[in-house]
């Protein structure tokens, strides 16, 4: 089985102070489970964060959701690109 599980992406998140990030995951895409919030800016346009978010709570799931969760309403915002998820 899998004993590790790590959600890795490339981002570029651009805080402007009154929105919020967070990305989340859930096993069955009713309730859900914060797996990182972001309060600043992150990476940038010409070099993108590529930060990796520990899943283990997720890992020997059948199936797994997850969820890139951004609430503004006259903010900057969020590029995400390259996501994967591996594991041991």
């Amino acid at each position: 089985g899998i004993s590790t599980a790590t959600l890795n992406l490339s981002h570029y998140y651009r805080y402007n102070g009154t929105e919020s990030a967070a990305i989340e995951a859930s096993t069955d895409g009713t309730s859900w489970t914060t797996l990182q919030t972001y309060t600043s800016t992150q990476g940038s346009s010409t070099s993108f964060a590529s930060p990796g978010i520990n899943m283990n709570a997720f890992a020997n799931q059948p199936v797994v959701y997850i969820r890139f969760k951004y609430d503004a309403s006259y903010d900057w915002y969020w590029a995400i690109n390259n996501v994967s998820v591996s594991g041991n």
